[in-house]
């Protein structure tokens, strides 16, 4: 079986946990302090159900923290993304035939625009959104091998949207 020269490369993308995981859980300390010093007075039901749900969050945080693996693998078999966004949740793969064309889109806010990669799937006709911000690696390089592997397996690429 012959191999290609020049395979593309494989990108494995991570989110940035570490400064939120950091932020949440210092919150999460602070609430359990005051809410410490109202217990001397006694809780009330809304201040029970405020610290299950915090301690419900810290839970979350904490084992999110401890998900080392990638959320996002683009390589030849296709786009491998997180179906959920909870911690160590499989990934779903696309593979580079289901794909019938993708698009750049831009939601413009307030604060700043956020850019997506709409792929429209061949099968279900529906579109999946990957996010372009918040990696490990830049949106230009993860857009930059998307187009490749595009280019390579004849997937059209739209104008960009903005909404």
């Amino acid at each position: 079986m012959l191999q290609e020269a020049n395979p593309l490369p494989a990108l494995e993308l991570r989110k940035g946990k570490s400064i939120a995981t950091s932020a949440v859980l210092f919150f999460i300390i602070f609430i359990g302090i005051m809410i410490r010093e109202k217990y001397k007075e006694g809780l009330g039901t809304d201040q029970v159900i405020f610290l299950i749900l915090f301690i419900a969050v810290g839970i979350f945080t904490l084992i999110h923290s401890f998900d080392k693996s990638p959320d996002v693998i683009i390589n030849q078999e296709g786009i491998r993304n997180r179906k959920h966004h909870f911690p160590f949740s499989p990934l779903i793969l696309m593979s580079w035939n289901d794909i019938q064309y993708f698009f750049l889109r831009e939601i413009e806010e307030e604060y700043g625009s956020t850019f997506y990669i709409m792929i429209r799937e061949r099968e279900t006709e529906k579109d999946r959104k990957l996010t372009l911000s918040g990696y490990d690696s830049s949106a230009e390089t993860i857009l930059s091998l998307i187009r490749q592997y595009a280019e390579k397996h004849n997937i059209h690429e739209l104008d960009k949207q903005t909404s």
